[in-house]
């Protein structure tokens, strides 16, 4: 989502506020190709000025991770064979938590097919 400064939306809401012949759809229609800016955009700008009397950002919500980085690199060292539902098990975390962590420690999960087995499909093949 793109993030627009103060400025902007104060200009784009002054501009739809401004007196004029046209109606406030209208209005908004035109400031949506004018600016370059969606209608959702608009009448969240709205909203958020009517809600909190401003047009800042909402703060976002930080919240502490659920596995300590360093615990998972060994969980995965000392067990390289679990799948990623054993692991969130292990942890108390769902699965899609397990894989976020390990794409960003850059550790890959995915099984190598069993090569005894193709060995052997490709001795039978050639018997």
């Amino acid at each position: 989502m793109k993030k627009y400064c103060e400025t902007f939306r104060k200009l784009v809401l002054e501009f739809i506020e401004k007196p004029s012949k046209m109606s406030r759809t209208d209005r908004i229609k035109q400031a949506t190709e004018l600016f370059n800016v969606s209608r959702r955009t608009i009448y969240y700008w709205i909203e958020n000025r009517k809600e909190r009397g401003n047009l800042k950002d909402k703060k976002g919500t930080w919240s502490p991770r659920k596995i300590n980085d360093a615990e998972l690199l060994q969980y995965v060292q000392e067990n390289p064979d679990k799948y990623l539902r054993e692991m969130a098990v292990h942890f108390g975390v769902s699965e899609m938590t397990v894989q976020r962590r390990l794409v960003k420690m850059g550790i890959t999960r995915k099984k190598k097919r069993n090569v005894i087995e193709k060995e052997t499909l490709k001795k039978l093949k050639n018997i």
